[in-house]
């Protein structure tokens, strides 16, 4: 006989169903251990079907001093989540027998089917790459990388989120084709050396979550990864994603150092933004133009001026910004170079203090350039704009 607390089971099942399981899948998981009792829900990942990328599982861990060991699959997990949830008492008794479970709580019985049991790869193997993070750093870094994640499902290689991992440093990127979010974070790790791909469904539950600490297990043969995150030792989600989406970063963009800064505060930036979507096209005509809402940065004889466009006669033409600005300049090169308003108003959200606008004077040909959003106290971030050609 199996026994666990009823509150903490009831807690775990409404987590597990918060990280997204809902509806989406009614088969629970559940595994008796020795010394512990593992909920796990799979879901299949909709990431590029074609490529049959697998599943993505939560997973919760409850302590526990069990007298039987072994798995049970419930095929209803919405409404298993519902009959504990009705419990009253202390402890929940659970009894392994004959491939059934039984679910003992005196007045309450229940049995249900495990005919589908199946095995789980080990948590333990030699081959796996271990990586440990600062659970607040991470969630602040999967928010922002999130936001520039393509959702063009025929680019895969876009749709979703990059790691690449150096000797004690993850950098985590993404990129639409237009807008770039690339940021470093200090970690611990077993190897010094590795590369790997969230997908976008993944992505998009962990920039959600919230955890003290976060560790990575990394598992790959030869055509697939393993990718586990545990969340505060208690909480699991696994994904499987073939070898066949590679990082590389520069693929991404292949951004250089960043020359012949912009330096203004975030906040004059918010106004500018602020300032332009009001005195520019009404609402309803933005909303419908938004590719063509344009705002025109130029730098002449160590002067910045910013244009945008308004819609005058059924013409549409750039005005100069009513508004003075304090920057600083630290360029000798004129620059000339239009951009999505939009794409600049995503970086500004939620920052505070100094942006350097890092303009790139060569980028693969001459008439293209890329824009660089650098943030204050955050040395190993780095967003890029990409300009819109005139």
């Amino acid at each position: 006989m199996n026994k666990l607390k009823t509150k903490e089971l009831q807690q775990a099942l409404i987590n597990l169903f918060k990280l997204g399981v809902g509806k989406t899948n009614n088969n629970l998981t559940i595994v008796f251990g020795k010394t512990q009792t593992l909920l796990m829900v799979r879901r299949l990942d909709k990431f590029h079907e074609t490529n049959n990328n697998g599943f993505i599982e939560f997973a919760a861990a409850l302590d526990a001093s069990n007298q039987e060991q072994g798995l049970v699959l419930l095929r209803d997990a919405v409404n298993f989540k519902k009959e504990i949830g009705k419990l009253e008492s202390e402890d929940i008794e659970f009894e392994l027998t004959d491939n059934q479970l039984v679910v003992n709580n005196g007045a309450y019985v229940s049995k249900y089917s495990s005919s589908d049991i199946r095995s789980r790869k080990t948590m333990n193997s030699q081959t796996m790459v271990t990586i440990d993070l600062d659970g607040k750093e991470f969630q602040q870094v999967y928010k922002q990388a999130f936001k520039h994640v393509s959702l063009d499902k025929r680019r895969n290689w876009l749709n979703g989120i990059h790691h690449e991992l150096r000797q004690g440093q993850l950098t985590i990127g993404s990129t639409d084709a237009y807008t770039l979010s690339l940021e470093t974070v200090s970690c611990s790790s077993n190897t010094d050396k590795l590369d790997f791909f969230v997908t976008y469904n993944m992505a998009k539950t962990l920039s959600k979550l919230r955890a003290e600490n976060v560790k990575i297990c990394v598992e790959e043969n030869d055509n697939d990864w393993y990718i586990r995150f545990i969340l505060d030792d208690r909480y699991l989600l696994e994904s499987s994603v073939k070898k066949v989406i590679k990082p590389n970063f520069e693929r991404l963009i292949n951004l250089k150092n960043g020359c012949n800064p912009v330096a203004l505060d975030s906040t004059t930036l918010k106004e500018v933004v602020k300032y332009i979507k009001q005195k520019g096209y009404n609402n309803t005509e933005y909303q419908k133009a938004k590719t063509c809402h344009l705002v025109n940065f130029k730098v002449k004889d160590k002067k910045l001026e910013v244009f945008y466009q308004i819609k005058d006669n059924d013409e549409v033409k750039f005005v100069p910004l009513d508004m003075k600005l304090k920057y600083e300049i630290n360029t000798q090169f004129d620059l000339d170079i239009y951009f999505n308003l939009d794409y600049l108003e995503l970086y500004l959200t939620g920052q505070r203090g100094k942006v350097t606008l890092c303009f790139q004077n060569e980028y693969k040909r001459p008439n293209v350039r890329v824009f660089q959003v650098k943030l204050q106290d955050k040395n190993d971030f780095i967003g890029a704009i990409a300009p819109v050609r005139i």
